[in-house]
């Protein structure tokens, strides 16, 4: 692999880091919960964060969840 790579040209399973922003969560003033990730410069002028009152913070989680269970589901299609 020289200087020709061609990273559109790599299997999926070939990958084993994917890029990630750091990401930070923390409760505000108000205690609601932040999720805030660096931002992607120069593209962006601010961080993008998510702002989540603490009472629907457990609705958040339990959906995670069952995203995160689905996505381990033996797939159908191989």
């Amino acid at each position: 692999m020289g200087d020709d790579f061609d990273w559109s040209q790599i299997e999926k399973d070939a990958k084993v880091v994917n890029e990630a922003r750091e990401t930070v969560v923390y409760l505000n003033t108000e205690n609601d919960v932040v999720i805030r990730q660096r931002k992607n410069w120069p593209d962006e002028q601010e961080d993008p964060f998510l702002v989540i009152p603490l009472y629907r913070v457990r609705a958040l989680i339990d959906r995670l969840d069952v995203l995160l269970l689905d996505a381990h589901k033996p797939s159908d299609i191989e």
